[in-house]
């Protein structure tokens, strides 16, 4: 079915895009440039909006399309990436466009968290969040917290180990997600 040319009064019997509000209210959330606004925007587009996970686009098809570079398009499309926000199904080859879809499993974007200043209502960018809170601290989880003794194994700590690892066996598939293993 061939798209019809705009009138400028959209109607939903021209066709429309179904999309979850709960991934529309983590999109506004997001700090992204105008031109990874755009790419998200039809990314959605050409994958939801056709009852798909994933499409193969070419750089120049969506630089076209959002009316900037490819260079400036190329390198909105690897942040996106990098940040989880896209997934990337099939890498570029000479012969075909790289696959992309949105990751709508949105926990995993990787994106700045806020501070909060003297005044509650403003906010800041901080630091990049991983999944592992133990990156966010700056901590190596395979060595032990500076204030911890090594080498002395006591009862106390191995009945706590123990009782960590019944908690972890219970975790659902989201909190292994967040929590990185």
């Amino acid at each position: 079915m061939a798209r019809k040319p705009p009138r400028g009064k959209p109607e939903l019997d021209d066709g429309y895009t179904k999309i979850a509000n709960e991934l529309l209210e983590q999109f506004v959330k997001l700090n992204l440039s105008s031109t990874q606004w755009k790419i998200l925007m039809l990314i959605v587009r050409e994958t939801y909006g056709y009852h798909r996970t994933a499409k193969a686009l070419a750089i120049s098809y969506i630089a076209k399309a959002i009316g900037a570079s490819e260079f400036r398009t190329g390198k909105a499309v690897k942040d996106l990436i990098r940040k989880k926000i896209l997934i990337e199904y099939s890498a570029p080859t000479p012969r075909a466009s790289r696959e992309l879809g949105l990751n709508k499993y949105y926990l995993d974007w990787v994106r700045p968290h806020a501070t909060v200043t003297s005044d509650p209502t403003q906010t800041r960018p901080h630091a990049t969040v991983t999944s592992d809170p133990t990156d966010a601290l700056g901590l190596d989880p395979t060595q032990p917290l500076p204030n911890q003794r090594k080498n002395k194994d006591t009862s106390k700590e191995k009945a706590l180990a123990a009782k960590y690892r019944r908690i972890e066996a219970n975790f659902t598939e989201t909190e292994r997600r967040m929590f990185g293993d």
